[in-house]
C-alpha cells in the first residue's frame, strides 16, 4: 500500500482500532522482550505477545497523529511511512519498525515516524529508546499530549530497575508528564489511572485507590480502570496488615471498599465474615461489577470444601457475561493455566455467547471425570489458587536486572507474561500441581534455591524446573533459572540425571558443554510446562476398575439410541465392606456432549447395592447400562462411578469420542454387535431389554471356551420382495488376531486355522429385523479374535457388515 492516500490509511486505522477494541481486554499486558517486566502489566494499555499482535493503543495513536508528512518531506519518506502503517496493520512489528526508521532517515525529526517508532518500542519494553523518541517530539512541541503520556509510561517503568535516588527521580518525572497531560485534558486516554499506578509503584496504595476511583468516574467507558481499581484494592490488602487495611477501608462508604473488606476476611481464612459481605453485595443493587463478587464466593465455598455450591457461583459468573469486561474478570482467574492456543482464541472472541462457550469448553475438556456433578479440575484449580495465594504471592518488579537467567536461555510462552500475582513457583504449581520430587540446598554460599521434578506421563515427558532468588531480587521473587552450578545444589540432585554429576565433576573446558545440556533440558521443560496443565488428586484415590462398551441402534424420529454398558468387578465394590454395614452406596453418572462441549444429556444417580442380590450382581460383576437418544453425529461421552463412603476414595471413569451412524439413510446397515453372557425372553422391563429379549451384556468381551458367545444385533433397511418378505444371507467370521495367540485346532476337517466362517439364509417380514444367536467356539484356542457379521440382501444385492473384538479363554 505504498501509494495509499491519507483517507485510505485513515480508514484502515479506524478498522484496526475497532477490531482490537473488540478483541483485546484493556487490562492485559504481556511482554516478549526479557528486558520488560510482567509487573508493567498494570498498564491498561494492552501489550500482548508483540510479535504476533498489534497493541490497540498503536491503532488508536494512528488516528491521533497526522497522516501526512510535514510540508517539504521527501515523497520517498511518505512512501516508507505508508509502508510502515501497512505492516503495522498486518501485525508485523519488526518490519514496520524498519520501515519507520527508513522514513525517519529520509525525513529527520518527522513526528509521525518518531511516534510510531516510540509506540513499537514501548510495546517491546525498550523504555529508554522510546523515551528518546518522544523527547525529540517534545523539543519541537512541548504541548504534545501523546508524547507526554508515553514519556510518563517510560519513566515509570525505567524507575523499577534503578536505585533509590534514581528511582525517585524517574517516578517524579513520570508524575510530571502525566500531570501535564491532565492539566490540558483530564479525559485524555486513561492518564488518571496511569498516574494511580505511579502511586502504586511508590507504595502509596491509599492515594492510588483514590486516583483509581477518579479514573473510573472520568472514563467509565474504559475497561482498564474498572478492572484496575479492584487490583489497586488488592495491593492494599497484600501490603498492609489486616487490621490496618480494615481500619482504612471502614472510612470509605462505597461498594469497592466493602468488597475489599470481604476479600480481607477471605484472605485471612475468615470465610463466614467474608461470605456475609459478598452475599449482601449480591442481594442488593451494588455500584460495581458483580463478577468479582461471584468469583470470590466461589473461592469461599471451594475453601470450605462445598464444591457444588462453589461451582454454582462460578457458572453464575459465566452465565452472567454480558460484555468483554464481564468475561475479563473470569479470565483473570483462569489466565494462569490457559495454553497459548487458547489465549489466541480468547483474543478473537467478541460476543457474550462466545466467551461463555470458551469457558465451558475450557473446563469440561480438562475435567478428569466429565460425568461427575462436580468439575474436579475446576475445584482443584481453585484449591491451587488458594495455596498459591498463601505461599507464592509476588507482585513486585520482575526485571532483567533481578532475573537469574541473564543469558536469556529460557523462551517463555505468551501466557507466561499474563501472570502478575505469583512468582514462577506459583505459576508452575497452578499448572502442574505439587511436584513429584523436590530438592534444595541450604548451603550458605548458595542463593535460596529449589528444584521441582514431575515424572514422565503418557501425555508428556519428564519436567524439571529450577528456581532461585537471584542476588538482586528481594522478597518472594522466585524465578526460573536454566542452569544451577553451585556444587552443593548439584550434589542434592545427582539422582535426577547424569548431567548433574557431569557438571559437578566437569573441568573448565567441559563446563560449558554440560551447562548447555542442562539449559536445553530446562528450555524444553519450561516450554512444555508453561503451555500445558494437568489434574492431580489432592486426596488419596484408588482406581475403581471397570470395563465398558457402547452399542448404537436405530431409534425413533430419525435419532439413534446409544446404549453404554459397563461392569465393575464385585470384589472392587465389596472390598473392606463388612456384611453388617448395610448396602453400599454407588454414585454414578454419564454425560453426552457434542463436539463443541455443549452438554446434551446427563444422568446422575446414587444407588444402594446389596452384595448378595443376584439381580444386581451376575458372573462376579455389577453390570449396568445408560441409554442416550441422539441424532446421527459425532459426540463426546463420559462416565464415572464412585463408592460414596469408601476409605480411601475409589473412583473410576472414562471418556471417549464416538460417531453415531445414520440408520435412516435408506441403505442397508447393521447396528453395533452386542456381545452378551446370556440372552433370554424378557419377563419385565429393564435396562437390558430390547425387542422382547433380556440381554446380559459382557462389557469385558471376554468369554470362556466352554460357553457359547451370545450375540445380538439388528438389521435395517432390507428390501422387500413382491411377496412382502425380505430375504438375506448372514455370514459370521471369526478371525484370530496376529500376534495375539488364538486359532482353531482341527475344526471342519483338521489342521490349524486362524479363521472360520459360517453362513445362514434368513427371511424377515419387515425392512428392519433383529438376530440373536449363540456361537460355539469351543474348538478355538485361547486368544484374541475379531468377529465380523456380514449381511447380504438377496433382493437388492446390497451388503453391510459390523465388527467387534473379543477374547476367548
Amino acid at each position: 500500500m505504498p501509494n495509499a492516500s491519507g483517507a485510505q490509511v485513515a480508514f484502515l486505522c479506524l478498522r484496526l482500532q475497532r477490531r482490537f477494541n473488540s478483541l483485546l481486554p484493556a487490562w492485559q499486558i504481556t511482554r516478549q522482550n526479557p528486558l520488560c517486566r510482567p509487573c508493567a502489566a498494570d498498564l491498561t494499555l494492552p501489550l500482548p505477545h508483540m510479535k504476533n499482535f498489534i497493541p490497540p493503543f498503536l491503532a488508536v495513536l494512528l488516528l491521533l497523529v497526522p497522516l501526512q508528512l510535514s510540508a517539504g518531506a521527501p515523497d520517498e519518506a511518505g512512501t516508507w511511512l505508508a509502508r510502515g502503517r501497512e505492516l503495522l496493520a498486518q501485525n508485523q512489528l519488526e518490519q514496520a519498525h524498519k520501515a519507520f526508521e527508513r522514513a525517519l532517515r529520509l525525513a529527520p525529526k518527522n513526528r509521525d515516524a518518531l511516534t510510531h517508532l516510540g509506540e513499537i518500542e514501548v510495546a517491546w519494553g525498550k523504555w529508554g529508546k522510546a523515551d528518546d523518541r518522544f523527547d525529540e517530539i517534545l523539543k519541537r512541541n512541548p504541548n504534545d499530549l501523546t508524547a507526554h503520556y508515553y514519556r510518563g509510561l517510560c519513566h515509570r517503568e525505567m524507575a523499577t530497575t534503578k536505585a533509590l535516588l534514581l528511582k525517585k527521580i524517574d517516578f517524579d518525572k513520570a508524575e510530571k508528564h502525566f500531570r501535564t497531560v491532565l492539566a490540558q485534558d483530564s479525559l485524555f486516554q486513561d492518564t488518571v489511572y496511569q498516574l494511580a499506578l505511579v502511586k502504586r509503584y511508590r507504595e502509596d496504595y491509599e492515594e492510588a485507590i483514590r486516583l483509581g476511583h477518579l479514573a473510573v468516574r472520568l472514563r467509565p467507558d474504559l475497561a482498564g480502570p474498572q478492572m484496575g481499581l479492584f487490583r489497586l484494592y488488592r495491593f492494599l490488602l497484600d501490603h498492609r496488615g489486616a487490621d490496618e487495611a480494615l481500619r482504612w477501608l471502614a472510612q470509605w462508604q462505597n461498594d469497592y471498599a466493602r468488597y475489599a473488606t470481604g476479600e480481607c476476611y477471605r484472605l485471612h481464612d475468615q470465610e463466614t465474615e467474608a461470605d456475609s459481605i459478598f452475599r449482601e453485595l449480591l442481594e442488593r443493587p451494588a455500584a460495581l461489577n458483580l463478577q468479582p463478587v461471584r468469583l470470590s464466593r466461589a473461592r469461599v465455598f471451594y475453601r470450605t470444601e462445598q464444591s457444588l455450591i462453589a461451582q454454582s457461583f462460578f457458572w453464575q459468573a459465566v452465565d452472567s457475561i454480558r460484555s468483554q469486561l464481564d468475561a475479563g474478570f473470569i479470565f483473570e482467574d483462569m489466565k494462569y493455566i490457559v495454553s497459548d492456543a487458547e489465549y489466541d482464541t480468547y483474543l478473537t472472541l467478541q460476543t457474550p455467547e462466545e466467551f461463555r462457550v470458551f469457558f465451558q469448553k475450557m473446563w469440561v475438556s480438562r475435567d478428569p471425570l466429565p460425568a461427575a456433578q462436580v468439575n474436579l479440575r475446576l475445584a482443584e484449580h481453585y484449591r491451587r489458587l488458594r495455596f498459591a495465594e498463601k505461599n507464592y504471592a509476588f507482585d513486585g518488579f520482575r526485571t532483567w536486572f533481578n532475573s537469574p537467567d541473564r543469558s536469556q536461555y529460557l523462551k517463555y510462552t505468551k501466557v507466561y507474561f499474563l501472570n502478575h500475582e505469583f512468582n514462577d513457583k506459583g505459576l508452575v504449581y497452578l499448572r502442574q500441581g505439587p511436584p513429584d520430587d523436590t530438592a534444595l540446598s541450604v548451603s550458605q554460599r548458595a542463593n535460596p534455591n529449589e528444584s521441582w521434578r514431575y515424572y514422565k506421563t503418557p501425555e508428556r515427558g519428564e519436567l524439571t524446573f529450577h528456581f532461585v532468588i537471584a542476588d538482586n531480587a528481594v522478597g518472594n521473587n522466585w524465578r526460573l533459572t536454566p542452569i544451577i552450578t553451585d556444587p552443593d545444589m548439584l550434589s542434592e540432585r545427582l539422582h535426577w540425571g547424569p548431567v548433574y554429576l557431569r557438571l559437578l565433576n566437569a573441568t573448565e573446558s567441559e563446563r560449558l558443554t554440560y551447562e548447555n545440556e542442562m539449559a536445553d533440558q530446562s528450555v524444553k521443560s519450561v516450554r512444555a510446562g508453561l503451555d500445558t496443565d494437568r489434574h492431580t488428586w489432592h486426596e488419596k484415590i484408588e482406581p475403581l476398575a471397570m470395563a465398558f462398551y457402547t452399542a448404537a441402534f436405530k431409534g425413533t424420529a430419525g435419532r439413534d439410541e446409544l446404549a453404554l454398558y459397563y461392569a465393575i468387578p464385585a470384589n472392587q465394590i465389596t472390598k473392606e465392606h463388612a456384611a453388617e454395614a448395610g448396602p453400599i452406596l454407588l454414585e454414578k453418572g454419564a454425560v453426552l456432549h457434542d463436539m463443541g462441549w455443549h452438554e446434551l444429556e446427563r444422568v446422575d444417580k446414587q444407588i444402594a447395592l446389596h452384595p448378595e442380590s443376584p439381580r444386581q450382581f451376575a458372573r462376579g460383576l455389577f453390570i449396568d447400562a445408560h441409554h442416550f437418544s441422539a441424532a446421527p453425529d459425532s459426540y463426546r461421552i463420559a462416565f464415572h462411578a464412585r463408592l460414596a463412603k469408601a476409605t480411601p476414595v475409589r473412583v473410576g471413569g472414562f471418556s471417549f469420542e464416538l460417531a453415531l451412524p445414520d440408520y435412516n439413510s435408506g441403505g442397508l446397515v447393521l447396528s453395533d454387535l452386542l456381545l452378551a453372557f446370556a440372552v433370554a425372553p424378557a419377563t419385565s422391563a429393564g435396562p437390558f431389554v430390547r425387542n422382547g429379549l433380556a440381554l446380559l451384556p459382557n462389557p469385558y468381551k471376554q468369554f470362556s471356551l466352554s460357553q457359547a458367545v451370545q450375540l445380538y444385533f439388528e438389521i435395517y433397511n432390507l428390501t422387500l420382495n413382491p411377496e412382502g418378505r425380505a430375504q438375506f444371507l448372514l455370514e459370521y467370521t471369526v478371525q484370530a488376531l496376529k500376534g495375539k495367540s488364538g486359532g482353531f485346532a482341527g475344526l471342519f476337517g483338521g489342521g490349524d486355522k486362524t479363521k472360520i466362517s459360517l453362513t445362514f439364509e434368513r427371511e424377515a417380514n419387515s425392512r428392519d429385523t433383529f438376530e440373536q444367536t449363540g456361537l460355539d467356539l469351543s474348538a478355538a484356542k485361547p486368544g484374541e479374535y475379531e468377529l465380523t457379521v456380514k449381511v447380504t440382501d438377496r433382493t437388492s444385492g446390497a451388503s453391510a457388515e459390523a465388527k467387534s473384538m473379543m477374547r476367548l479363554d
